[in-house]
């Protein structure tokens, strides 16, 4: 029985191992590891609470959403090569990954001239914390999965991944939209001390076609299958509640492939928009010419229960961030679906130019 606890906090020693909510159960533990000497005492503080359990679904709709297919699982994964090439004898060891689905892998082949391991996770954001004994240097790729082209196994098949950033150590390395693939990973060199810890953090989105794979393998991956969309997509409701008469407009919405409908149902005590994306992030610009409430809801799509129409499908949607007016509103993990949206509603002026930006992941059903 997955009994779950949330840990808020750990400190070894007096050193901050984590200080975000970290939610486990007795199959599902939070790892951490850390080199000792004879004699040496070690501080453990732990803090939690009880879960909150936000993603569960009513329990006559929670059966209509199943797991998501293993098929789309290459759409998602990012891969990440991290290797010591060392100046001497040395150990190389990653200390912990955030992801506790992740899979971690230390090949033979990928020992030669140093020590390597590949960590692959399709969570949408991973710290990788590392640790080596001996002076070296760190060569890290960002990069998809490995898949052969079943219909030419010397070719690999382009499962494109966008990475959106990367930091190690702190330092940002880059923050903008980095398509990869396995055969056109991004590389980045670090050079490191003996008992140097080695934090790396990456973040990235399932890919969305834009960019191309080389001719030779283009035909290898289609686009992604449309029953998989309703895991990617997010919809926002943007309405305006007037104090009087006047207009309100959405002027811009960054994703070009968005949906932007006005349904007529939405213009009952004000001015309404819905606006679909399966982009993983999106800036929306509305303008009002009137004095009002802006009343903002972030959910997930509306779908109908094939076995009972009276009953929505629970597709789950895990916003990351939220900010209005460059004001951050929340920059946490906050799962939605189309019947427990979350709400934020703001006071505007007559001519004011308001603007949304909102990133998302597709939910990961741990719970």
């Amino acid at each position: 029985m997955p009994y779950w606890i949330d840990y808020t906090k750990l400190t070894v020693n007096d050193k901050v191992i984590f200080d975000t909510p970290k939610s486990t159960w007795h199959d599902k533990p939070y790892r951490y590891t850390s080199e000792v000497k004879a004699d040496d005492e070690i501080r453990i503080k732990t803090y939690w609470l009880p879960h909150q359990n936000e993603t569960s679904a009513p329990p006559d709709v929670i059966k209509a959403v199943e797991p998501i297919n293993k098929k789309f699982l290459p759409y998602l994964t990012a891969r990440v090569d991290v290797k010591l090439v060392p100046q001497g004898e040395g150990d190389f060891q990653i200390v912990s990954v955030s992801d506790a689905k992740a899979t971690v892998l230390k090949p033979d082949w990928f020992q030669k001239g140093g020590i390597g391991y590949q960590i692959q996770s399709y969570k949408g954001n991973m710290e990788i914390v590392a640790k080596a004994t001996v002076d070296g240097q760190i060569n890290l790729r960002l990069m998809g999965l490995y898949m052969s082209n079943p219909e030419d196994k010397s070719k690999c098949v382009p499962y494109w991944i966008d990475y959106t950033k990367l930091t190690v150590n702190d330092k940002v390395i880059f923050e903008e939209l980095t398509p990869v693939w396995h055969d056109k990973p991004y590389h980045y060199t670090l050079e490191v001390k003996a008992d140097d810890e080695i934090r790396i953090k990456t973040y990235w989105l399932p890919h969305q076609k834009e960019t191309p794979a080389p001719l030779d393998v283009i035909k290898a991956v289609e686009p992604i299958n449309k029953k998989f969309l309703p895991y990617l997509t997010a919809r926002v409701d943007v309405k305006l509640v007037p104090q009087g008469e006047g207009d309100f407009q959405i002027v811009s919405v960054s994703d070009a492939k968005a949906t932007v409908l006005k349904p007529d149902w939405f213009q009952k005590g004000g001015i309404g928009y819905q606006i679909q994306s399966y982009k993983g992030n999106m800036e929306i610009v509305a303008k009002a010419t009137v004095d009002g409430q802006i009343n903002l809801r972030l959910m997930g799509l509306y779908m109908s229960n094939p076995e009972d129409k009276s009953k929505r499908v629970p597709y789950w949607i895990d916003y990351t961030k939220l900010t209005v007016n460059d004001k951050v509103i929340f920059e946490k993990l906050t799962p939605v679906w189309h019947d427990k949206p979350y709400h934020y509603t703001l006071e505007v002026k007559a001519g004011d130019e308001i603007r949304i930006q909102t990133y998302w992941l597709p939910h990961r059903s741990d719970v």
